[in-house]
């Protein structure tokens, strides 16, 4: 009979979620989704409605990952990828 798995080895597995394909294995501070919006605005770019941002991340065309406890959340050093992918324009670049 096989030893049933101890708690770390049950936390390991719950932490598993669906993963952008560019991302491999970094770990990374996630920001939630919801934060998206101010954290373009304040990187320097245009401003994004939350409701574009989320179907972006729901449709895979921007690096955001879904947990699973249903939240979506991205990574700040993706905020360059996520801005290009979005049509974003850098108020730096006027």
């Amino acid at each position: 009979m096989q030893n049933a798995p101890d708690q770390g080895e049950k936390f390991a597995r719950r932490k598993t979620c669906m993963s952008w394909p560019d991302q491999g294995s970094r770990h990374m501070e996630r920001r939630p989704l919801t934060d998206l919006p101010a954290a373009l605005l304040q990187a320097g770019y245009e401003p994004a409605p939350y409701r574009e941002v989320y179907e972006a991340a729901r449709s895979a065309r921007i690096p955001a990952q879904r947990g699973r406890n249903g939240r979506w959340s991205f990574v700040l050093d993706d905020l360059p990828q996520i801005a290009d992918r979005l049509g974003l324009l850098s108020s730096h670049a006027a």
